[in-house]
């Protein structure tokens, strides 16, 4: 009897646990994230890179291409 109980909680547990997870809203899709718009404006600011390469650089990043 306590297999049969313990059985239909752990069925119930994985229910409510693949509800919760469809219904849970997605992460939106990454775009440019800080980091990387950070050290491309560093290496932009120690003369690394030129001005055409920055903004190029940086377009791809914030499309998310």
């Amino acid at each position: 009897m306590g297999v049969a109980v313990l059985g239909t909680l752990l069925l119930w547990a994985v229910v409510v646990t693949a509800i919760v997870r469809m219904l849970r809203p997605r992460d939106p899709p990454r775009t440019a994230d800080a980091e990387s718009l950070g050290g491309l404006e560093e290496r932009f600011a120690a003369g690394e890179i030129g001005i055409d390469e920055y903004r190029s650089r940086r377009q791809r990043l914030v499309d998310g291409h």
